[in-house]
């Protein structure tokens, strides 16, 4: 799944093309692709393509009887505008004039106007990671429209031609599903936006989960992590590393199952809030970060160098040393030796289900390792999370918050669900909350610890849940406890992930704005 800090700021850099060139006239006049390797191949073998720019793996305009589609399996959709296509009308004489940009969870929208008044909307959805870029007429036509895909690494997607301009979709491997419309109402797939959108975005949620609770335990057993990357349309732009960063900030271990979270209050508003502040932290200061490499105010190019700036934002994932405050030390110290106390000797996980002696993960038994801290810009918004995150109105505003009771879609369906609001089953050491928010939340750092779960790279703090141990809230005698296969990774496949490493010593892609392909890389200063 596409990250939202990347889309972000693949917004905020076509936002700051058009204010800076506002005045020009931004009429769409194409449509580019690139081929996919079964369209290049085809195109090779055919008499009449060979020689035309498919085939040589070089982007092409789309004409109206274009009946190329992209996106996921089943789904795809035309890359040419069908109302145009029934009409066999070509886009360049429409005068679509570019008016403006809207951001949408794993979309960014475009209006077009005519001098007719007549509009084209385009939604386009990331499927996979992309980066938009947007070239002058002479880098296009001379640069990317001369440069095999295969030599470029990167794939042309779709690339709007404006006559001057060309905002550029690039990915690598075509994924990204094309939409067109004449009206705004008729765009499918929006979503609503956690940073803008907040009590929306959180109705959203609470159906989501009053739903998959209503399917029962059985499917409720799976690690929250994975169930929430697999929920793209609530939890849009939570990826492999934002999953993480938010996990760790709302003080989760990445071994909770989904029901261990969706039914504690504290732990699904603690999640919610962290991801509003991950959102928020990407949507206020994401230009600010991308700025100094946005060249002549539409093109994104960086030295290698210029690459490690992104480990700044990032808490954990891919991070040689985790900083936290003394008190989120503290809990972890408190958590890890809970975990190692209660881990059981090799011969005793060999045995059968039945012979293991099982203990319940319970309130009590261990606290969540939380530093507020982390998510105060959700905590201190006018509709915070601050009581279900603590345990009740009464403790929030003790500490200082004011409590979002009216029309809070989360406390009604945890009321509904006849689960209450208590200090003592937040999973919260709340004798170390008195004051909520810190200054200084770097006092004390830990290694971080790379997991293969599941064939997929988890970065934590965790030490894991001991295996006798089972969810709080596990009431199916037959249900596995075992749901994943995971392994601690060596210190030395540790090393080679680090973000750090991957920058400086390999050719491969870290993560971040500025870490992907297409984002131009600045050999020589001229």
């Amino acid at each position: 799944m596409p990250e939202i800090t990347e889309l972000t700021a693949s917004h905020a850099l076509v936002k700051n093309f058009l204010e800076t060139y506002k005045d020009e006239p931004l009429i769409l006049k194409k449509l580019w692709v690139d081929a996919t390797i079964a369209e290049t191949e085809a195109a090779q073998r055919s008499k009449s393509g060979k020689n035309s720019p498919a085939a040589h793996e070089l982007p092409y305009p789309l004409r109206s009887n274009s009946v190329i589609e992209r996106g996921p399996y089943r789904a795809q959709q035309r890359v040419y505008p069908e109302f145009l296509a029934k009409t066999k009308t070509e886009i360049a004489t429409c005068g679509f004039r570019l008016k403006n940009t809207e951001f949408n969870p794993r979309n960014l929208i475009f209006q077009l106007v005519s001098l007719t008044s007549a509009q084209l909307w385009i939604q386009v959805q990331f499927l996979t990671h992309t980066v938009v870029q947007i070239y002058r007429a002479c880098q296009w036509t001379d640069s990317i429209c001369q440069t095999a895909y295969s030599v470029r690494h990167f794939r042309v997607g779709l690339a709007l031609d404006f006559g001057t301009w060309v905002i550029a979709f690039l990915t690598l491997d075509n994924m990204f599903t094309p939409f067109y419309a004449t009206k705004r109402a008729r765009l499918p797939a929006q979503h609503a936006d956690v940073y803008a959108e907040f009590p929306e975005w959180l109705n959203a949620v609470v159906e989501w989960a009053a739903q998959r609770a209503r399917n029962g335990d059985a499917s409720r057993s799976r690690f929250a992590m994975y169930v929430i990357r697999d929920a793209r349309d609530v939890w849009g732009g939570v990826g492999v590393y934002t999953v993480a960063e938010i996990f760790f900030m709302a003080g989760l271990s990445p071994f909770l199952t989904e029901a261990e979270i969706f039914d504690c209050p504290s732990r699904f508003a603690r999640l919610c809030e962290a991801y509003y502040t991950f959102a928020a932290t990407a949507h206020e200061g994401i230009w600010d970060f991308i700025r100094p490499h946005v060249k002549d105010n539409h093109f994104l190019a960086v030295r290698n160098e210029d690459r490690l700036r992104y480990q700044d934002w990032l808490h954990v994932h891919a991070k040689s040393r985790v900083w936290m405050s003394e008190r989120m030390s503290t809990l972890l110290k408190r958590h890890t030796a809970v975990m190692k106390s209660n881990t059981l000797p090799v011969s005793a996980r060999l045995a059968t289900d039945d012979e293991i002696q099982k203990w319940l993960r319970e309130p009590g038994t261990f606290y969540d390792v939380f530093e507020p801290t982390l998510i105060r810009a959700g905590l201190e918004k006018t509709a915070n999370l601050g009581h279900l995150v603590f345990g009740g109105a009464d403790v929030w505003c003790s500490m200082g918050g004011v409590a979002w009771t009216s029309d809070n879609p989360l406390d009604a369906y945890f009321r509904q669900r006849n689960i209450p609001l208590s200090a003592e089953a937040s999973f919260l050491d709340t004798t170390l909350y008195a004051t909520p928010f810190l200054t200084a939340v770097k006092r004390s750092w830990v290694p971080s610890i790379l997991y293969r779960i599941d064939d997929s790279d988890v970065w934590s703090i965790h030490f894991p849940f001991p295996d006798a141990s089972l969810p709080f809230n596990y009431h199916t005698a037959s249900q596995s406890f075992r749901s994943y296969t995971f392994e601690t990774c060596s210190e030395a496949i540790r090393a080679a992930h680090l973000f750090a490493y991957i920058v400086k010593c390999t050719m491969s892609y870290a993560v971040g704005p500025l870490d992907f392909c297409g984002v131009a890389r600045i050999i020589k200063d001229t």
